[in-house]
């Protein structure tokens, strides 16, 4: 392989070994997985909240060190801000879901039985 390619493995190999990211990634599954069984919903919802989750740590965990805000540090690992961005996402997913399933509700058409069906007279 060229220089270039070497290099950018190296990269790869960095970030894939990252504790900090491993950390952060099971720091926000298990905000996430709290959550969804404080507040319930399928396995559907378990996969939207634990997404949710992982972006809104990404984001507060930039924030805190983009912003070199006042930290509590784990390492490398922004553990309020990144926890605080989490439940962010984390509500903000919920407040979209909703909104989009209220939505859909007002959409639909309601059924009518069929002729001859549940109807007397």
């Amino acid at each position: 392989m060229g220089g270039w390619q070497d290099q950018a493995l190296d990269w790869v190999l960095d970030m894939a070994l990252s504790p900090a990211l491993w950390l952060s990634a099971f720091l926000a599954v298990a905000v996430s997985l709290l959550f969804h069984l404080w507040r319930g919903g399928g396995r559907r919802q378990l996969g939207r909240d634990v997404l949710a989750g992982l972006a809104g740590f990404a984001v507060g965990q930039a924030l805190g060190m983009g912003l070199r805000l006042p930290d509590l540090r784990l390492g490398d690992v922004q553990l309020i801000w990144g926890t605080l961005g989490c439940a962010a996402g984390l509500a903000v997913g919920r407040r979209f879901q909703r909104g989009r399933r209220a939505a859909s509700k007002t959409h639909t058409v309601p059924r009518v039985a069929p002729p001859g069906k549940g109807s007397k007279g």
